[in-house]
């Protein structure tokens, strides 16, 4: 079995990408498992260090934890807490979609991760189901800070090149990439993250990598079934303006974003259709009787005429009324109305999705 630095002993590998391979390890001086990230040579180790450096400032329960950075063979290796459970990209694959509930509580996780890392300055800028964690006891965790960018520091990466993966880069960091980072980019990609797991396919998923990465420039996905509340968090979160998307993020917090539309919402619908074929049926029929000769004179209207009643006597004395004969002159409070039922507030999510 392979050693580093004499302390940890490598098993099996638990996956590779891009950046590097992940071994399962275990630690002989604290003895615990881990998870250790071997940074491919192409990478360079000032970039690993970097990941290192921005996962390492972050102290969270819904954020992976490094314990060690080390140098072997020419090669950085990052030393992680190890994680029991998937990845969210392989729950997908098996299983295609989530129930709604499941996806709100997976947005409000990563959502307050995001929070934690945006406190410490430090933007993700890949958040995608890749990235996200599913323990075996059902947390989730949010991974791989591997091209975050840390406010204050250099960035490492070539000017006016937009780092991400296809079709979670938000549209204002493809158009300006060699700007900061901002958070609300970030939001961005927890929108279409929450949109894959709710519908079952990413938002601006196309057949080249390409054009899945400036599909989010021009294209406005299909609203996916699902909860009014939860449709609109998530379609305000895709919004090309990234002004309002920390507003729609928040609405995940809503204890009520899972509930389906209402009938009073589908009466309302129902409604405006009949008001709008009235309409419609009117504009038709004026049209007719504008179209004849000459108006036809209006038929008589008959009304009969109305009985004025005089005002009552008022005796000389200061008395009230005597249209109010019992009512005691020293308490007048009888005078005001008794409430007794007030309506319940109208709900405007559940008069329109769009208005949450």
């Amino acid at each position: 079995m392979m050693r580093l630095e004499g302390r940890y002993t490598l098993g099996e590998v638990l996956g590779e990408g891009g950046m590097g391979r992940v071994w399962r390890a275990y630690d002989d001086v604290t003895r615990r498992e881990v998870a250790v990230k071997e940074v491919f040579a192409r990478v360079s180790a000032e970039r690993a260090l970097r990941e290192a450096k921005a996962m390492a400032r972050l102290r969270h329960p819904e954020i992976v934890r490094v314990h060690d950075v080390l140098m072997s063979g020419d090669r950085p290796w990052i030393v992680m807490e190890f994680l029991d459970g998937t990845t969210l990209d392989a729950v997908l694959a098996d299983k295609g979609s989530l129930p709604p509930e499941r996806v709100a509580e997976l947005g409000r996780a990563v959502l307050r991760a995001l929070a934690h890392a945006h406190d410490q300055g430090v933007v993700h800028r890949d958040v995608k189901p890749g990235n996200v964690f599913v323990r075996a006891d059902g947390r989730i965790v949010l991974t791989d800070f591997g091209i975050s960018s840390l406010d204050g520091e250099e960035r490492l990466t070539a000017t006016g090149y937009p780092i991400g993966t296809p079709g979670y880069v938000a549209p204002e960091r493809l158009r300006h990439a060699d700007r900061p980072p901002e958070p609300s980019a970030d939001l961005f990609s927890l929108g279409a993250l929450l949109y894959t797991a709710l519908a079952g396919r990413a938002p601006f998923a196309r057949d080249t990598p390409l054009a899945s990465l400036t599909a989010p420039l021009t294209d406005r996905p299909e609203r996916p079934d699902g909860p009014p509340r939860l449709v609109a968090a998530i379609m305000g979160m895709l919004a090309a303006d990234p002004r309002g998307r920390a507003a729609a993020a928040s609405r995940l917090t809503d204890p009520k974003i899972t509930r389906p539309g209402s009938k009073m919402f589908r009466g309302v619908r129902a409604l405006e259709a009949g008001l709008v074929v009235a309409v419609a049926v009117g504009v038709v029929v004026g049209l007719g009787l504008a179209a004849r000769d000459g108006p036809e004179p209006p038929a008589p209207v008959f009304t009969q005429p109305a009985v004025v009643t005089p005002p009552p006597r008022l005796e000389p004395s200061l008395q009230i009324p005597q249209l109010f004969p019992t009512i005691d002159p020293e308490d007048l409070s009888s005078l005001l109305p008794t409430v007794t039922y007030a309506p319940p507030p109208v709900d405007l999510c559940d008069l329109s999705p769009d208005l949450c």
